[in-house]
């Protein structure tokens, strides 16, 4: 099914590209500063910035922006822009070794969340190495950790500091998707539960919101149909 690995790798994808995380504050003049013309968020020395995918909340209410951006060395860790009224970036730094990273989302408290590489082997990552989902958080950036399977990304957090994305649940591929089971997840406060699926062994996170309910898409028995689901904590998916 080339939905599923588009999907997945997508994601990864987006972390390859020298990325750096960063987040933007929007000033009080900004207004008087910019107007309503296109302002340059710039690089890190690299030669290209990168926001999310479709539907990622790469802003928040607040003005804070979270993208990513290549740097002028082979090291590419997250950044983020927290003055818009002088463009000035933020590096947030990667960890585990790696040297690429990616942000999917802000919520309103300044926290990001997203993706990064680090140096462990994985042969069922486009980079051969294992791909993790972070939340950076009062300057300090953590893996969340897995399902139980080599990879995971988180996607969106809401304001209450929830995360949602997706993880591989095992290191054995599966005879239709040929990849691992993948589940979306819910993270909080150093929790991550499985939300499973409706079925099948492939499932995505496609929204969070801030009564920590998600939506999102998941293959039925057999992985050759999927539906869309909707997972709350008084009654799962």
């Amino acid at each position: 099914m080339k939905f599923r690995h588009f999907i997945y790798i997508v994601t990864l994808t987006l972390c390859s590209a020298s990325l750096h995380l960063a987040i933007a504050q929007e000033s009080q003049d900004l207004p008087s500063k910019h107007g309503d013309r296109v302002v340059d968020t710039g690089t890190l020395g690299g030669p290209n910035s990168f926001l999310g995918f479709e539907g990622s909340r790469n802003i928040n209410n607040n003005g804070t922006l979270a993208a990513g951006t290549d740097t002028s060395a082979p090291a590419t860790p997250p950044f983020c822009l927290n003055d818009w009224k002088h463009v000035q970036i933020i590096d947030l730094g990667t960890i585990e070794g790696g040297y690429e990273s990616a942000a999917f989302a802000v919520n309103n408290r300044g926290e990001v969340v997203g993706g990064f590489v680090n140096t462990i082997q994985d042969p069922y990552s486009p980079f051969g190495l294992q791909v993790r989902a972070f939340l950076w958080q009062d300057g300090v950036m953590r893996d969340l950790g897995t399902l139980g399977g080599p990879d995971a990304t988180a996607y969106f957090i809401n304001d209450s500091g929830q995360v949602a994305g997706n993880a591989f649940t095992d290191y054995s591929a599966n005879p239709v998707t040929g990849l691992p089971t993948q589940d979306p997840f819910l993270w909080e406060n150093g929790i991550v539960l499985d939300l499973g699926t409706l079925g099948g062994t492939f499932g995505i996170a496609n929204y969070l919101d801030n009564r920590g309910r998600v939506i999102g898409q998941s293959n039925v028995a057999g992985d050759l149909s999927q539906h869309p689901f909707l997972w709350t904590k008084a009654h799962g998916m």
